[in-house]
């Protein structure tokens, strides 16, 4: 059972595994939140990520300050929804589904 389900078609919304809908934040949490999970297999890297968001690709600090927040707004889920792998940010494909992902399939 998918511990974080997020639908990006439609209204943009997040639900966890008891139905609750998460309050994600704001529109910056919200871009890295569709980008990972559009990239569900294989996540993105950190400086393509700042490059996307931030326009720099040296804006590490601003994407960790983000993860930060994505973090938060998943407190009570757990830990290991999102996934850092040295300059590699993803979601934990056993514990995420994606609507949009299953259009695709």
């Amino acid at each position: 059972m998918p511990q974080l389900s997020i639908h990006l078609l439609g209204d943009f919304s997040a639900v966890d595994h008891r139905g609750n809908t998460l309050s994600i934040g704001n529109a910056r949490v919200k871009a890295l939140v569709a980008y990972l999970a559009l990239r569900l297999e294989d996540g993105g890297n950190v400086s393509e990520i700042g490059e996307l968001i931030f326009g720099s690709a040296d804006s590490a600090v601003q994407v960790a300050d983000l993860v930060g927040e994505l973090r938060y707004a998943l407190r009570y889920n757990p830990a290991d929804l999102v996934l850092v792998s040295g300059e590699m940010l993803l979601f934990n494909t056993d514990a995420v589904v994606v609507d949009a992902q299953e259009v695709e399939t």
